[in-house]
């Protein structure tokens, strides 16, 4: 019986708008019917029975043959089309990805009613609805690739549009040049992010165990109206769910340093590593073809040493500061005697080991409820529970500690009515609080140029939570697949941290005459709660303008509410009054222009017989970045004050005389632009894919996109030049957040790929491309230009810009054994049989350099010594003749600015070492009885163990440290390690 849906229905389901998840953890399945003659089979049933779960969806071919299943669970279908008096038709193994759109196209032949229907395997068909730039990680990818950490994000970099900017984490994976914080990560379409700051800890592995997720989308550029809250990447993770068959397993994942490779930087021993990744899982019916469960708990535990390089002062040193500032002594003797001299007499090298842990504990369970073939729901609950500490300077007692556990969980409930209208509700939360330890000795930190510095004991405490109502409705009228969505989600973040004072050296020489620069005091926050509420919305319209082209057209709208403090104790600063406005002045004004239009065209030519398509698409995206980007006035509340030799001729530590002129002129609080907009992107693309032989397929296309209103940093109340006043005495110099920023991207993409085939799997991502901007790159990053009155001499190459990346990642099931090509049986088929290769190979161009100098106040003529660069030397070139790791730069070719001056260098005009990585793994999985199998497992990451190393220090103020890599590219798990060799475990059924 048809459900015809009422009017006010249908205006709800409008208004309630946004996806940013309608789609994006479901597919469907779309397509047009007709006869031999090409004509339109209005009428025709089609019907898909999930092979898992036995779900049962139908639909019937409206005008001119289109036909749409919507918001279809991901996995493998049989999907059957009958008509009266036309021969039926059923393909088998149509496989449904995460975000996909898939269409399949029947002809149907006439026959009499007798006639059975014929069964057709399913091909792998090419996408010719949509202009995104992205790709799934199938469960395939995620089970068999070596994943150096096993962190389902190291995967992300085999999408299109992925740079890795550094161990290949989800903290340094960007796409098509937006910040990481520009990212929107979501689990069963619910909000996944750390929500202070998007971005989870690069240490943190677990957050969703890899075993956890049945595969995941990345979408990195030209995406639907549907998703949003980005101006970059979208990340879809889908969890595993049960089916009627019970599977499941246990395994561990197991490495130390007996078999792994030195870096040049160790000694003669090798630094102990020890990691153990272990865990379980289990699926199943709890009634058949109605209720399934599936559960999974995955433990991490890592011990690793690494050999590290500081700077310590030399004897010489000691000995110039005891003399001449014996007030010092407590802080040259914090610094231990150093191994080694290096090219400045005051600076010795101290080579030392020091420990990483990591305790790691996740779990997650959801539970399915086909209530009928129309009505469907689940819940998941995912945990992680994390306590991580990592060395932070030059002794055992200097560490970072992290305690995080985070929480995830959605309940979904979905309504199909009639063939034509499919209605979801969810109800999420997101739950991350994390507290961040510093350990170090003095109440003050040290920063002395060519020194380590010497940190302070300070910690941070901050409990992000989100909680999201998502409504989703999908309307199929004849050409039209009408798609309207909406979420409101409640953003809580309390936060707060401890006192702090900093105390900072323009050099060497001001240190040994004790001549303090700069100090910067921080009396800390209690807990503090802020509050905001994001409202999405969206309409979207797939139009089948032929049954070969189709037309994207769609709107989303985006609304930010202004942060505001739980108990209302924001301090705004107004520069209109030069003080603190009355309590109650909102933090800044809401922007509500966030009108977002999507437009894109796929196309498949009839008379390249539609192995070929064309894609074109534009599109417009804001973001909000970080919820710690517009947070100026909660941090305000705190008691924060600066004082500069500028200021107060004679500034030296201790610190204790000056703290009274410091708290009567030298407040600092955080500004924020009241007339802020919020940060968007036009994103546009045109590319051709290509079907070829053996179920290739290859994609050649460009994209590009540019931003604007990026979050940007700048300072106000600055020294009058020419004076020692600021414009407002009361204050210091005073850090403001603006939305000036600017920042343009273009890339060649290029891909080949094959998905899981027969036994092998293949895929090739390579991107030439060019990232500009201002220094603001986008959420949570951005740097204050060195002359606040001139920004635009900022604008160069962005800190993250990766002119060639390429990437590959291959499994293949070797030939032999049961079931394959070769030696089937017998001895050498159970020996040869059940062996996979995998491997995933990623190499990189170098990243930017910025080269900096370190300048006291009163060298400048507003006295901010903040993002200072050198001049260069006209003729001299920037490399050394015989470049080395010891000498990767060219210091003849800087040169330290006149008093009153600014340098003329420009923003990251050098280059670092790249990647270049191999990962391999080789698998035999043995038989131990028909449904149980037994897998092993050996891993070698950076296989030919190839040197990667880090930035060299670039402080030309920094005489013994600058131009010399003290470092590999990393240390623990990701790219750019030493060669490193795990192996593995597996039970499965």
């Amino acid at each position: 019986m048809t459900v015809r849906i009422p009017l006010f229905v249908r205006l709800l389901g409008w208004g309630l708008g946004s996806l940013l998840f309608a789609q994006v953890d479901r597919a469907t399945l779309t397509g047009t019917i007709t006869d031999s003659s090409s004509a339109a089979l209005v009428g025709a049933r089609i019907t898909a029975v999930h092979q898992g779960s036995g779900l049962k969806r139908e639909a019937v071919a409206q005008t001119n043959g289109n036909y749409v299943l919507p918001q279809l669970p991901i996995g493998i279908y049989d999907v059957t089309i009958e008509a009266p008096g036309f021969k039926g038709v059923r393909h088998e193994n149509v496989a449904l990805q995460v975000g996909q759109i898939r269409t399949l196209d029947v002809e149907l032949a006439v026959a009499p009613a007798t006639t059975q229907i014929e069964v057709i395997d399913a091909a792998v068909a090419l996408d010719q609805s949509s202009a995104e730039l992205g790709s799934v990680i199938q469960s395939s990818q995620m089970q068999q690739l070596p994943v150096n950490g096993r962190h389902w994000a190291g995967l992300m970099l085999t999408a299109p549009g992925a740079i890795n900017t550094g161990d290949g984490s989800q903290g340094s994976t960007r796409f098509v040049g937006r910040a990481n914080d520009d990212n929107n990560w979501t689990f069963d379409g619910i909000d996944n992010t750390a929500i202070k700051d998007p971005t989870y800890g690069a240490n943190t592995r677990l957050v969703v165990s890899m075993d956890s997720i049945a595969e995941f989308r990345v979408s990195s550029s030209l995406y639907s109206a549907e998703s949003g809250s980005a101006l970059g990447g979208q990340v879809h993770l889908v969890s595993k769910s049960g089916s009627n068959a019970f599977h499941g397993g246990v395994f561990e994942y197991f490495r130390n340093s007996a078999l792994d490779a030195r870096t040049v930087f160790d000694g003669p021993e090798l630094p102990p590593f020890r990691l153990n990744q272990f865990g379980g899982n289990l699926g199943g019916p709890i009634k058949r073809n109605k209720a399934f469960f599936f559960a999974n708990f995955e433990g991490l535990r890592q011990r690793q040493s690494s050999t590290f390089t500081n700077q310590v002062p030399s004897a010489a040193l000691r000995s110039s500061v005891l003399a001449a500032s014996p007030e010092l002594r407590g802080v040259i003797e914090a610094y231990p005697v150093g191994d080694r001299p290096t090219g400045d007499p005051n600076v010795d090298d101290i080579v030392r080991q020091f420990s990483r842990k990591g305790t790691e504990n996740s779990g997650m369970v959801r539970v399915d409820y086909n209530l009928s073939d129309r009505t469907t729901m689940f819940g998941r609950y995912n945990t992680n529970d994390a306590l991580l500490s990592d060395p932070a300077g030059i002794r055992d007692i200097y560490q970072n500690e992290e305690a995080a556990r985070t929480h995830n969980a959605v309940l979904q409930v979905q309504r199909t009515f009639g063939h034509s209208t499919v209605n979801e509700t969810r109800l999420g939360l997101n739950r991350n609080p994390r507290v961040e330890r510093d350990t170090g000795i003095f109440l003050e930190s040290f920063s002395i140029p060519g020194l380590t510095e010497l940190p302070t004991t300070e910690s941070q405490s901050e409990i992000g939570t989100t909680f999201s109502l998502i409504n989703n409705l999908s309307l199929f009228r004849g050409r039209h697949n009408l798609k309207f969505g909406g979420e409101v989600r409640r953003i809580h973040v309390n936060t707060g941290w401890t006192p702090s004072i900093d105390v900072d050296f323009a050099t060497i020489q001001d240190f040994i005459g004790n001549r303090v620069d700069e100090i910067d005091i921080d009396e800390g926050l209690p807990m503090a709660g802020g509050r905001r509420t994001y409202y999405f919305g969206y309409a979207q319209d797939e139009i089948k303008v032929r049954h070969n082209m189709t037309l994207n057209l769609g709107v989303r709208y985006e609304y930010y509410t202004v942060l505001r403090e739980v108990n209302d104790r924001l301090l705004v600063f107004d520069t209109g009054i030069g003080d603190f406005a009355a309590i109650g002045t909102p933090a800044y004004l809401p922007d509500r222009n966030n009108f977002a239009p999507r437009v894109s065209l796929a196309w498949a030519p009839g008379f390249l017989k539609e192995k070929t398509v064309i894609r074109a698409g534009y599109g417009m995206y804001y973001g909000p970045g970080q919820v710690d980007d517009v947070m100026a006035g909660i941090e305000s509340t705190e008691q924060s004050f600066s004082l500069t030799a500028a200021d107060l001729p004679g500034l030296s530590y201790p610190i204790a005389p000056f703290i009274g002129a410091a708290q009567s002129e030298g407040r600092t609080p955080r500004h924020l632009l009241p007339h802020r907009r919020d940060m968007y992107a036009q994103h546009w693309g045109l590319s051709v894919e290509q079907q070829l032989p053996a179920t290739f397929t290859m994609q050649v296309g460009y994209n590009a996109n540019n931003a604007h209103k990026i979050l940007s940093r700048t300072y106000i109340n600055v020294l009058i030049p020419g004076t020692n006043r600021r414009p407002w005495p009361a204050f210091g110099r005073i850090d403001s957040k603006e939305s000036a920023g600017n920042g343009t991207f273009n890339a060649l993409q290029v891909s080949l790929k094959r998905r899981m085939t027969g036994s092998l799997q293949w895929q090739t991502e390579y991107m030439w491309s060019h990232a500009i901007n201002d220094a603001a790159i986008g959420g949570g990053e951005s740097a204050a230009p060195q002359n606040i009155s001139d920004r635009r001499a900022e604008k160069g190459d962005s800190q993250y810009d990766i002119r060639h990346t390429i990437t590959t990642n291959m499994v293949w099931q070797l030939p032999f054994g049961p079931g394959r090509p070769f030696l089937r049986g017998g001895f050498g088929g159970k020996v040869l049989g059940g062996w996979e290769l995998s491997m995933i190979h990623s190499a990189r161009t170098g990243r930017g350099i910025n080269i900096a100098i370190t300048r006291s106040a009163r060298d400048l003529p507003d006295g901010n010594t903040s993002n200072q660069r050198p001049n260069l030397v006209p003729g001299v070139p920037i490399y050394p003749e015989n470049q080395t790791i010891h000498n990767w730069l060219n210091r003849d070719a800087f040169a330290v600015p006149a008093p009153g001056t600014w340098g003329n260098l420009g923003r990251f005009i050098a280059r670092g070492p790249g990647v270049n990585q191999v990962d391999l793994s080789l698998q035999k999985t043995v038989s131990i009885r028909e449904s149980q199998r037994l897998a092993f497992r050996a891993e070698f990451f950076n296989l030919f163990n190839r040197p990667h190393f880090g930035l060299p220090a670039a402080n030309i103020s920094a005489a013994s440290a600058f131009g010399r890599i003290t470092s590999p590219a990393n240390r623990t798990v990701g790219t750019g390690t030493a060669r490193q060799i795990q192996f593995m475990a597996r039970y499965m059924f």
